[in-house]
């Protein structure tokens, strides 16, 4: 089990927000250009794969907490570390799946998921 001290080195702190007045408008920018991109490919995987435009969704969002969460992993321990957390990401993936966290797609607006999937001419 991780101790309490070390699942609050992970997470962020008052420190890692001191930039954040100046570097604010570059993030949005940033934030805005990844939703651009990796939203409609997140959709389009979840529907070539036959599973659904809202599980592309899901997968998409899981996967950008994922990322947050690797990168002071990886600034902290290394990148050696990366093949210990994927595997704990993988046990949480069959955790979920076994427990049946998938039916939380339930709880997304119908208007939500039609908005990204319609096709728009």
């Amino acid at each position: 089990m991780i101790a309490a001290g070390s699942l609050r080195r992970l997470l962020p702190h008052r420190g890692d927000y001191a930039g954040l007045r100046g570097s604010w408008r570059s993030d949005v920018v940033a934030g805005v250009t990844v939703g651009v991109v990796a939203l409609p490919l997140a959709l389009a995987f979840g529907i070539s794969s036959g599973v659904g435009a809202a599980a592309g969704l899901i997968t998409a969002v899981v996967a950008g907490v994922v990322a947050a969460v690797l990168a002071p992993i990886v600034a902290q321990h290394g990148a050696g570390s990366i093949a210990v957390v994927t595997v704990l990401a993988g046990l949480l993936v069959v955790t979920a799946g076994v427990t049946g966290l998938g039916r939380a797609v339930t709880f997304i607006p119908w208007p939500v998921i039609e908005g990204f999937t319609v096709p728009s001419h």
